[in-house]
C-alpha cells in the first residue's frame, strides 16, 4: 500500500490474493475497510503453516487485523464488524468486551492459530487486556473459551482454533472477553474410556483464574476426589460409572474473592462415537 490514506474500500465486495499475492506497507493508516458488513471479506488462499496478515478494519483508522496459520493450504475469509452490526449474535458484552467481532472462515475446514488486534478505545469500562480471552461462537448465546496469550496491548493470540467452513456457522465470529466466572464452561458428563476424546473432566477457562480448588464427592456425599490448582486432568480412576457432585471455588487474582460453582458430572466409560 503505497501512501497513508489510500485505504482498500471493499464496498461490499471480497478482495481475493491467491496463494502468490502479497499486501505489504499496511498501517492503520494504509489498510483495508470492511465497512462493517458480511457481504465484503478480505479473502486469501494461504499455504500450510504460512501466516498472512488481513490488515482490515470496519472503518478508515479502525485498524483491528487479523493474523491466521492454518494447519492446511486453504482460502481464508476476514472482515470485521461492530457489536450492533452483529446484534443477531447472542452473548457479546459491551460493559468486558471490546465491541468489535471478526467473521473468519474457510472454503476447506481447518484448524489455525489465530491473532487478533483491537484498539483500546473500543473496550468496554471492565474489559482487562490481561484478562482477555479470543473467544469463539458456540450457539445459543455461548462463547467458547480457551488458552490466550497476551504479547502486546491490545494483541492476543489462540492456538488450535478451530476454522468453519461457513460464513454464517456459529464457530466462524470471533470476539474477545475479559473472563470472569459466567465464562467458564463446566461440563455434564464425560467418558474417560482411553479415546482421547473427552477423557477427562475439563473446565474450560479455568487456566485464566490465579487460584483454584475442586471437590468432588459420590451421591453419598463422600469425598472422592480433590485437588487445589486443578488442571483439568481428572479421569475418574478407580470410580464406578455413575453421576458425581463437585464443588469448584476459582479466585481471579488475590486480592478477589471466592467464587463458588456447585454441580454434577455424569461419568460413563460405555460411550463410543
Amino acid at each position: 500500500m503505497a501512501a497513508n490514506g489510500a485505504d482498500i474500500i471493499l464496498n461490499g465486495n471480497n478482495l481475493v490474493f491467491n496463494a502468490s499475492g502479497k499486501i505489504s506497507n499496511y498501517s492503520m493508516s494504509r489498510m483495508v475497510v470492511t465497512e462493517n458488513s458480511l457481504t465484503g471479506h478480505m479473502v486469501k488462499d494461504i499455504n500450510a503453516n504460512a501466516a498472512f496478515v488481513f490488515p482490515i478494519g470496519i472503518a478508515e483508522g479502525d485498524y483491528t487485523p487479523a493474523t491466521l496459520t492454518p494447519k492446511i493450504p486453504t482460502r481464508i475469509f476476514a472482515s470485521v464488524q461492530n457489536y450492533n452490526a452483529d446484534n443477531n449474535i447472542p452473548g457479546t458484552d459491551m460493559i468486558k468486551g471490546m465491541d468489535r467481532t471478526w467473521n473468519l472462515y474457510a472454503a476447506t475446514p481447518t484448524t489455525a492459530t489465530v491473532t487478533l488486534q483491537h484498539n483500546t478505545i473500543t473496550n468496554g469500562s471492565g474489559f482487562i487486556d490481561a484478562k482477555a480471552s479470543i473467544t469463539q461462537y458456540l450457539g445459543f448465546g455461548k462463547w467458547d473459551v480457551s488458552a490466550t496469550t497476551n504479547p502486546a496491548q491490545g494483541v492476543h493470540t489462540r492456538s488450535n482454533v478451530s476454522i468453519a467452513g461457513d460464513m454464517l456457522a456459529n464457530g466462524a465470529f470471533f470476539t474477545k472477553h475479559s473472563l470472569d466466572g459466567t465464562n467458564l464452561i463446566i461440563p455434564n458428563l464425560f467418558t474417560p474410556n482411553g479415546d482421547g476424546n473427552n477423557d477427562t473432566f475439563e473446565i474450560r477457562g479455568l487456566e485464566f483464574f490465579d487460584a483454584n480448588d475442586l471437590v468432588i464427592v459420590n451421591r453419598w456425599g463422600n469425598e472422592v476426589y480433590k485437588a487445589s490448582n486443578y488442571q483439568n486432568n481428572w479421569t475418574g480412576e478407580g470410580l464406578n460409572e455413575g453421576t458425581y457432585y463437585y464443588v469448584l471455588r476459582v479466585k481471579a487474582d488475590a486480592s478477589a474473592a471466592w467464587q463458588v460453582y456447585k454441580g454434577y458430572i455424569t461419568l460413563i466409560r460405555a460411550f463410543r462415537r
